[in-house]
């Protein structure tokens, strides 16, 4: 039993697919790259946009009102900033996360170049940069991801 083609038209139908096979393949994975890409870097941007307001906010305020605005600001699924004293980031362990390294390779391409990221996989994935801003210590929290859909009512 033989599992190619005795005839040369059917071996040349069978190469033909599997090219076309592997080159769908091929494109595939490039989109997913592009698009991987172009979402960190549009997470970067954010980034940097929201850091931008938040120090314009906050430069009118005392030390201690600070605190209390970002805890009124401070939104699920968004990328907040927390008081380096009030909160416990997660461990510094090492750790590999494709999209966690594209977000921070395009912080730097903006000029926010991070040293010791930390990463926290659970109840959310999120990665936690340590900022100083106006002079005080602060934890960036970026979530990685999208937020879950909410439930709403399904009635037409």
């Amino acid at each position: 039993m033989r599992l190619l083609p005795r005839s040369l038209f059917g071996r040349l139908a069978l190469l033909l697919m599997s090219l076309m096979l592997v080159s769908q393949l091929f494109t595939l994975g490039l989109l997913r790259f592009s698009h991987q890409q172009i979402e960190a870097q549009q997470l970067a941007e954010q980034v940097i946009d929201t850091l931008a307001e938040l120090e314009t906010a906050l430069q009118g305020f005392a030390p201690d009102e600070r605190v209390a605005f970002l805890a009124l600001r401070h939104r699920p699924y968004s990328i907040n900033l927390e008081p380096a004293a009030e909160v416990m980031p997660p461990n510094a362990s090492p750790w590999q996360h494709p999209h966690a390294e594209r977000v921070l390779q395009s912080l730097a391409s903006f000029g926010m170049v991070v040293q010791s990221a930390r990463l926290q996989i659970q109840p959310k994935q999120q990665i936690w940069l340590p900022i100083r801003m106006l002079g005080e210590p602060y934890w960036l929290v970026i979530p990685l991801g999208t937020p879950p859909p909410r439930m709403g009512r399904t009635l037409l």
